[in-house]
């Protein structure tokens, strides 16, 4: 008895020693290449600004060897990818798995791209299928091979998803020194490389686009609003891009949108309050466009874009001019000669300008055909001594550098404070000398379709204290005839 007690512990000593010496790779702290560095590059730590109570996030890189050309048999490459899968968490969180998922276009590349995040790195199929998971001290490449998709050099599938993880909770991937939730998906291209598609539920997105459009310091019930529409547009742009690779771009052409560094606490409480909530007409998500500043006045559909949308209609604007300051009124001066000039650079020369035949911005709604009904200008002829064209609204607004069609020209007299003075006011349109001093008197900023963002400020600012769920009131004033209902 004594012998076999003497072999147990002998036994357990040597499996203790076994154990000591494994090294646990899925909780520590991970190192990646950073983007752009070169084989020499020290370790560098990299910390995420915070905007609001949520804790800093620091992102520590390392670089990439430039220098390792060793050749592998391709059959034990798939198998040491493989094996390393075996604790990646699956590609959805519980919190995710009903919520649609969208995306954004972040950026492309012509070689490969050396991942960084702020957790662990866990490497997916085209399916979603954890591959392979890499820890603390392991450098993260993808690039792309015969149109297929690698991870440090080793073939994956034609498309692969990348997401960080601190233990079982979601981490951010970094791109152009910006956190983004959610994963990277990476395609290969036409080229040999690589588009980044960050794939994050709308709800995150959302999270990194409400407080670019609107001021976090916002009434509340105007950024609800704005998450509604912003989700509503989202989601109405994901049905028609659904056969393409992504659904939406980072740019203001489609909604602008920073990622995790944008967020504020504000605003992510105005998405959270709204979840799901979206713009219906006839039971299906609007084009719920928006713009900075309407001027006092939206517009219809018909006369920016050309075709009748029955929600995008022209309302009142409730923008506080106090408030919006010089995106609600603005002047830009010019001589004669200078908007001859303008007008010839741009291909436009009429020679010596007589007059600009116009009718003349008043009070709203207007019924002119050269005028929408908030008195955007749809067209204008220039009179000169060559020639005589005819100019939309749009063409003028570029020449002149305008932030709206909405506006008047005033020669040689003092422009009204706004664009409600007169119902019936006197034309200054016409010239007389080079050096006629023209004031071009306009108002908004933007297209002036849907909701205008300043106007919602407007309206929370003084909607009643017992009011509940205001931002829909806001949202049916905008949009014409729609209902706010729960999606998901």
């Amino acid at each position: 008895m004594k012998l076999k007690a003497v072999n147990r512990v002998l036994l357990l000593t040597v499996f203790s020693c076994l154990m000591s010496s494994i090294v646990p790779v899925w909780g520590a702290p991970i190192a990646v290449t950073k983007e752009g560095a070169d084989s020499k590059a020290a370790i560098t730590t990299v910390t995420k600004p915070a905007k609001d109570s949520k804790p800093t996030t620091t992102i520590t890189t390392k670089a990439e060897s430039k220098n390792d050309k060793k050749t592998v048999n391709s059959a034990k490459d798939s198998t040491a990818v493989a094996a390393k899968a075996g604790k990646a968490p699956a590609f959805y969180t519980p919190q995710e798995s009903n919520v649609p998922a969208i995306r954004i276009l972040l950026a492309t590349r012509s070689n490969a791209w050396p991942v960084a995040g702020n957790g662990q790195v866990a490497v997916y199929t085209s399916n979603k299928s954890p591959v392979a998971k890499f820890a603390a001290n392991e450098t993260v490449t993808m690039g792309v091979k015969n149109n297929k998709v690698t991870v440090n050099g080793k073939v994956i599938d034609s498309v692969a998803y990348v997401r960080a993880w601190q233990g079982n909770t979601e981490g951010t991937i970094t791109i152009n020194n910006k956190p983004y939730r959610g994963a990277i998906k990476i395609v290969p291209t036409a080229t040999g490389g690589m588009m980044l598609i960050n794939e994050v539920t709308m709800e995150d997105y959302l999270y990194g686009v409400v407080p670019v459009e609107v001021s976090p310091s916002w009434p509340q019930e105007a950024i609800k609003a704005q998450a509604v529409a912003a989700r509503t547009y989202a989601l109405y742009n994901m049905k028609q891009s659904a056969a393409k690779a992504y659904d939406t771009e980072v740019d203001s052409n489609f909604q602008s949108y920073r990622g995790q560094a944008a967020e504020y606490s504000s605003t992510n409480k105005a998405v959270d309050d709204t979840k799901g909530m979206v713009i219906q007409y006839k039971g299906e998500p609007i084009l719920a466009v928006f713009h900075s500043n309407a001027g006092g006045y939206t517009e219809n559909s018909e006369n920016v874009w050309g075709s009748n949308l029955p929600y995008l209609r022209g309302v009142k604007d409730y923008t506080d001019y106090a408030q919006s300051g010089d995106s609600f009124a603005w002047t830009v001066k010019l001589t004669r000669a200078e908007m001859e000039t303008k007008l010839k650079a741009a291909g436009k020369d009429v020679g010596t300008l007589k007059e600009i035949k116009l009718s003349t911005l008043r009070a709203r709604p207007m019924k002119f055909t050269d005028r929408g009904v908030s008195g955007r200008v749809l067209t204008a002829d220039f009179v000169g001594d060559k020639k005589t064209i005819t100019l939309t609204g749009d063409t003028i607004k570029k020449i002149f550098g305008l932030k709206s069609t909405l506006f008047d020209f005033y020669v040689n007299v003092n422009a009204p404070s706004t664009a409600d003075s007169f119902k019936n006011p006197k034309a200054y349109h016409t010239f007389k000398k080079a050096t006629d001093t023209v004031s071009i008197r306009g108002y908004g900023w933007g297209h002036g379709l849907g909701l205008s963002q300043w106007g919602a400020e407007g309206m929370a600012a003084k909607a009643p204290a017992s009011a509940k769920d205001y931002y829909k009131t806001i949202l049916m004033h905008y949009y014409t005839g729609v209902t706010i209902d729960k999606a998901y």
